[in-house]
């Protein structure tokens, strides 16, 4: 289980930074979101401290995402699957209903 457990802490870390680094934030401007100290930030993000579930929840909503999305969860995996499909069916979607509009002002 600790090891398990620590494999949850590091993914968190390497997720957080990640998105993080996406959102150009600086350390002071993500403590000043979360209202995390920036020293416990700093160790969250080094793996050198497990987040707690407040500080988890405060900087996964900092970083426009989800707690589940940076431990890596398996039902994450299973709707962000489920997510891409929609979003590609959606897509075609769209295009066979331009088709059919070009098709019509062509007749």
């Amino acid at each position: 289980m600790a090891k398990k457990l620590k494999k949850v802490e590091q993914t968190f870390s390497v997720r957080a930074l990640k998105a993080k680094q996406s959102l150009k934030l600086s350390y002071e401007e993500l403590a000043n979101k979360s209202r995390i100290d920036i020293n416990t930030l700093k160790r969250i993000f080094g793996a050198k401290q497990p987040a707690r579930l407040h500080e988890a929840i405060a900087i996964a909503d900092s970083l426009k995402t989800t707690v589940s999305y940076l431990v890596d969860y398996k039902d994450t995996r299973y709707m962000l699957s489920k997510t891409r499909l929609f979003f590609d069916w959606l897509k075609s979607e769209k295009k066979s209903k331009q088709n059919v509009s070009r098709e019509t002002i062509i007749l």
